[in-house]
């Protein structure tokens, strides 16, 4: 575990670094995605994105808002690439650039366009000339069992 002391990253002391294996994944602690970002530590959390490719912020409770001003601490967004036509009715109660993974059917219609079981393997646009650079997922229900989330670090592999 490490700490981020103010004079290395100028980021709050709070702030821990926590690699999660040795070559992916680095869980964050001592913020509160809630609130805004200071700065300082907007760049510390950037650079272990860098580092580590997969951050893991637990116990965050997040409104579609927190997750819009959170993304943008790792860029600005890529163009939307679905025509919103295409969008199942469900979309309406959801912000640009946030997409609804859910098994969830409401008058027998799924109220997103991945239900459940559709996401086996995924990596988001990586059929364009220029893909995403990031994804934010935020989990609002986990199962018991299953659904198990799992990543690959292919600069280790």
């Amino acid at each position: 575990m490490s700490m981020v002391s103010t004079q290395e990253h100028a980021a709050p002391l709070a702030l821990q670094f926590v690699a999660l294996t040795k070559h992916i994944g680095c869980e964050v602690k001592g913020i509160d995605l809630r609130k805004p970002v200071p700065p300082a530590a907007a760049s510390a959390i950037y650079r272990a994105w860098l580092d580590h490719a997969v951050l893991l912020f637990r116990g965050q409770e997040l409104t579609q808002e927190d997750l819009i001003r959170v993304t943008g601490i790792f860029g600005a967004f890529a163009p939307l690439g679905r025509p919103a036509h295409t969008l199942p009715k469900g979309f309406a109660k959801i912000l640009p650039n946030i997409m609804l993974i859910s098994n969830i059917r409401e008058n027998g219609e799924t109220i997103g366009p991945l239900p459940d079981g559709e996401m086996m393997f995924h990596h988001d646009t990586i059929h364009r000339d220029e893909p995403h650079k990031a994804t934010l997922l935020y989990s609002v229900e986990i199962p018991t069992y299953g659904g198990d989330t799992l990543f690959a670090s292919g600069t280790a592999a």
